[in-house]
């Protein structure tokens, strides 16, 4: 991918990040002339619309419009979409509950239908899959539930049996708890109840709706009555599109994400000046909140109140609010290079997540990297984590060898064989054709998917000119799949060899995850 074509991209995510009521029409125009309405280039356009929702999620009726717009003008766009938007809505690193709002909303508007949907519960994207992942299906089907009850009864029987029966589980979410409770009495109740939580976004908490709407007479009526609780927390709720309200909120953080000003500045008068603290089970604080939400004033507020701004920059990069991001910089004199906070450490890193062009620019512009291990974990972190437009971002802005191996064991290819990531393989190879033989802990990359059963990958790679297929007996003392009662089977043709690991995978997925009712042995 040229240079060019990386900067197009990144033209593309502004759009999207800047659409409003008054340039919806504009902007549709503009990618009906754009490259990303051919069909070579159409999985970049929806990975766009997923992270534009992803940081942006307010605008996801928007963005859901502008596909109707598209497919009004050309009916054939949107179902050459629609396989990544459907394998691409769990994230194995957050619950994207945006991206099911975004789906729920192409489904309105009959670009999806049930059959769709149904095929996201039933195709999971790789064989090995956690409770974490199965979750995540449970929030599609709490916002698809009425429509599968009407339509697919015998699938939403057998959907709705595995969602009460795994809600015992001490680790099942707070905010499916709730869903899970009363589900029932939703149904009786013809869902009214699921479809207004569903409309407005939240929970059953009727707090939540006048912070929202910054109503701060409601609020102070509210907060005279006996039993008002300043230390009350918002829990997450299923139909929550913000992903990052993971955990229970005080009134304080909602108000600040939202922007409410006038409840927020009330609430730190009356109450929270002297009484904020963090919550145990988050490393967030109302600072990143606010930047998250994009109100200046709020952050100002906070800033002329002596509150931590440690990680606001990350924040201010992941949720491209760049004008914030220009005022963090210059308040506090940073060095980009040595701000250090949270999972992903590096304002670079945030930046990547969110395909900040801005940011990324302004921090390459300041640490010219030259050490390769310093450049191979910044590619690695951008092939697990990112689009892979923005690897060639990188790539056209960094020199990189990408024989190079970390620790001089770990090649770039080995990961995303791991993950079964067979498009970022066949992209590696594209760049490096000798990345086909290149090994990781002694083992030739065939045998590494051979191995955890990539069965895609071993045929892809199988097909490559030059491929050394002579099995290491390392491949078979690690086993990834130990704890399937399926035996090991020892055989030195690779092939074989990964259909018998992906059959043992994928008795272990039905053991541990019986919620993917399609899956064959």
């Amino acid at each position: 991918m040229s240079h060019g074509i990386s900067k197009l991209i990144s033209q593309l995510q502004t759009w999207l990040m800047d659409l409003d009521t008054n340039n919806l029409v504009e902007t549709m125009t503009l990618i009906m002339n754009s490259i990303f309405v051919k069909v070579d280039h159409l999985n970049q356009f929806a990975a766009c619309l997923y992270t534009a929702a992803d940081y942006r999620p307010l605008k996801i009726k928007m963005y859901s419009h502008l596909l109707y717009l598209i497919n009004q003008e050309s009916t054939e766009i949107f179902p050459k979409m629609k396989p990544y938007l459907l394998k691409n809505c769990f994230t194995d690193y957050d619950k994207k509950k945006d991206r099911l709002f975004f789906l729920y909303k192409c489904y309105k508007k009959q670009l999806l239908d049930t059959k769709d949907i149904m095929h996201v519960f039933t195709h999971p994207n790789s064989p090995d899959l956690s409770f974490e992942h199965c979750f995540n299906s449970l929030h599609f089907f709490c916002w698809f539930a009425p429509e599968l009850e009407e339509l697919e009864i015998d699938f939403y029987n057998i959907t709705l049996d595995w969602f009460l029966d795994i809600s015992k589980f001490k680790r099942f979410p707070c905010d499916l708890k709730y869903i899970a409770k009363n589900i029932k009495s939703f149904q009786a109740n013809n869902w009214s109840k699921l479809k207004q939580m569903r409309s407005n976004n939240s929970s059953h908490c009727p707090m939540t709706e006048i912070i929202k709407d910054d109503d701060l007479n409601i609020f102070q009526m509210l907060q005279n009555e006996l039993d008002f609780d300043w230390e009350q927390k918002i829990e997450p709720s299923a139909f929550d599109i913000h992903w990052i309200m993971k955990e229970p909120l005080s009134i304080f953080d909602f108000a600040a994400y939202y922007g409410a000003v006038k409840i927020f500045k009330f609430s730190y008068m009356v109450y929270f000046k002297d009484h904020y603290k963090i919550s145990e089970q988050s490393t967030l604080n109302v600072v990143h909140f606010a930047i998250a939400g994009g109100n200046t004033e709020i952050v100002r507020f906070l800033y002329s109140n002596d509150y931590d701004f440690t990680g606001a920059i990350h924040f201010a990069a992941l949720y491209h609010q760049n004008d914030i991001a220009d005022w963090l910089i210059s308040i506090f004199d940073l060095k980009l290079k040595n701000c250090i906070f949270g999972e992903y450490e590096t304002v670079l890193n945030y930046a990547l997540l969110s395909f900040n062009t801005y940011i990324i620019d302004k921090c390459l512009k300041e640490k010219v990297m030259t050490n390769d291990s310093k450049k191979f974990k910044l590619f690695d972190f951008a092939l697990e984590n990112c689009q892979l437009e923005i690897v060639n971002y990188l790539k056209d802005k960094i020199p990189f060898n990408f024989m190079f191996k970390y620790d001089n064991q770990i090649s770039l290819i080995y990961k995303p064989i791991i993950k079964d990531n067979l498009d970022i393989v066949k992209y590696l190879i594209e760049i490096e054709p000798q990345l086909i033989n290149c090994r990781s802990f002694f083992e030739v990359p065939i045998w590494t998917a051979a191995r955890y059963g990539r069965t895609d990958i071993v045929d892809f790679l199988y097909r490559q000119p030059g491929i050394y297929t002579k099995c290491n007996k390392q491949s078979f003392n690690l086993d990834p799949y130990e704890e399937s009662s399926i035996p090991l089977g020892r055989t030195t043709h690779v092939i074989e060899f990964s259909k018998y690991q992906y059959k043992r995978s994928l008795e272990i997925s039905h053991l541990e995850n019986p919620f993917f009712i399609n899956i064959k042995l």
